[in-house]
């Protein structure tokens, strides 16, 4: 019984590190409208969210479907979009997981607090 136990409060605690612990590598992007050709833009955001705000030249490819689809992205430095910390949380650390290099991340909302103070103009 104290083995389950254990073994529950390690998961908890696991769970509970890849969603609400910030990416520590992965910097705020002051603003991103469009994909260059050195970086890759994903959208991690549902596919309602991403389309009342496109970024042009984007892969809009939602969390739930990132694990599916990263042989798709090209193999360059990405930038991911984000509806709030936890997707982004989540979806850096798939994309690292993957073997991508994540420079930056951007909130296309204005209701998000976090925001660090290393901040990339692009």
């Amino acid at each position: 019984m104290q083995l389950i136990l254990v073994l529950f409060i390690m998961y908890t605690i696991y769970v509970l590190f890849q969603r609400y612990v910030p990416v520590i590598q992965a910097s705020y992007i002051d603003h991103v409208h469009q994909a260059d050709n050195e970086h890759v833009v994903i959208d991690l955001r549902d596919y309602i969210s991403s389309s009342h705000s496109p970024i042009k030249g984007a892969y809009e490819i939602p969390l739930a479907y990132l694990k599916r689809y990263t042989d798709k992205i090209p193999n360059q430095k990405v930038i991911v979009i984000a509806s709030d910390s936890v997707e982004k949380n989540i979806g850096v650390r798939v994309l690292k997981r993957r073997g991508f290099e994540v420079v930056g991340f951007y909130y296309p909302t204005e209701k998000i607090k976090e925001v660090p103070g290393d901040i990339i103009k692009i």
